[in-house]
């Protein structure tokens, strides 16, 4: 991917697209004029179609800015998420896969690097046409590639009874304008999505992007909740290990990191493009959708209950305190102690990553039960 995203940069000079950079890309100069707090923000989307951030246009500038410095971070999250999306269902062989608001294809290289031997069908649906003519230089060689510009065709796609394995909405919900249109989104792509297929979820690890990825999930489960046939079912694959609603409130909210590298040389191929690394914090959900009483749905929901690290241990002498999400919908510190806890668990317990799965029950991991 990089030969054919440097041959997309080389046209503009270093001192350009530094310039660029400095002008579209970055979260921490807020250029697209995101909300930074949402503590008081309840859970959830309204019908509003009033503007709650002004619209974002990916043009020729944004989309270069974009190819030159974001790109690795976006894959890098989305290759996160994926591999936790093959170990929590190895056995996940999606034949096609939809890749909404897809930019240049970011998600749909990923999807590929895991699924290239089951995967024969791959829709890119991105309204940006600069973006467009990067995703076709970028999946020039992808069997079954077609592009779509417009959300109509997620319409005809659901009147013709297409469906979809696998559907990623990556860095999507965040940047549209306002909730009706989220609403409509979620709804349509659920609805292209085959039974046992998953909808995957990534945005950006800030309050606002966290915000949009915990209010999917939630209108997903209303929505089956409210499912008059009764028969459709939804099972939350990762991160959360629970389908109540979600905890996180006020200021906390769910996210994590993942190392990526630094741009330095954006004109340049392989490892001299980068210098260094830095953590890139994002949001995600996997939800697979499934029918009520199914296998699946029974299996995945008999395993052993198991916890999410919310943060990074915090380490002190002798113990560990780790911030769980648990299988009964709460947040709780717990404590390894080393003179309590078996000597396997507490040294699995100082060098847990955030993000890692935790046995639920504390019991569990005591030296006298």
């Amino acid at each position: 991917m990089l030969d054919r995203l440097t041959s997309v940069v080389r046209s503009r000079t270093h001192s350009q697209l530094e310039t660029l950079r400095q002008k579209h890309v970055g979260d921490r100069r807020n250029t697209r004029q995101l909300p930074l707090d949402m503590s008081k923000t309840p859970l959830g989307w309204s019908m509003d179609r009033s503007e709650l951030i002004p619209p974002f246009a990916y043009g020729p500038a944004e989309t270069l800015a974009y190819l030159s410095y974001e790109i690795e971070a976006t894959y890098a999250c989305n290759h996160a998420v994926f591999t936790e999306l093959q170990k929590r269902l190895p056995h996940f062989e999606p034949k096609s896969v939809l890749d909404f608001g897809a930019g240049p294809g970011t998600a749909s290289w990923v999807a590929k690097e895991f699924y290239e031997k089951s995967l024969d069908k791959y829709r890119v649906v991105e309204p940006s046409q600069s973006m467009v003519d990067a995703a076709e230089v970028l999946l020039e060689d992808f069997s079954g590639l077609s592009i779509r510009r417009s959300i109509a065709d997620m319409s005809r796609d659901i009147d013709a009874g297409n469906k979809y394995d696998l559907i990623v909405a990556s860095y999507v919900f965040s940047e549209i304008t306002n909730d009706f249109e989220r609403v409509a989104t979620t709804s349509a792509l659920w609805e292209l999505l085959s039974e046992n297929g998953c909808l995957v979820v990534v945005d950006r690890g800030s309050p606002w992007g966290s915000h949009h990825v915990r209010s999917a999930r939630q209108f997903v489960l209303d929505s089956v909740a409210e499912d008059e046939s009764g028969e459709e079912g939804v099972h939350i694959v990762a991160p959360c290990p629970h389908h109540f609603e979600c905890p996180a409130a006020g200021s906390t909210w769910c996210h994590f990191v993942q190392r990526s590298p630094i741009v330095n040389r954006p004109r340049e191929v392989t490892t001299k493009r980068w210098h260094g690394q830095k953590g890139s914090k994002f949001s995600y959900m996997i939800m697979q959708k499934t029918r009520k009483g199914s296998d699946e749905g029974a299996a995945a929901r008999m395993k052993k209950p198991i916890a999410r690290m919310l943060r990074a241990p915090l380490l002190a002498t002798r113990h560990v305190h780790l911030d769980l999400c648990t299988p009964d919908g709460k947040l709780e510190r717990r404590s390894v102690t080393k003179g309590k806890a078996t000597r396997e668990v507490y040294r699995a317990s100082r060098k847990a990553h955030w993000g890692a799965l935790w046995p639920a029950d504390w019991t569990s991991y005591l030296k006298d039960k």
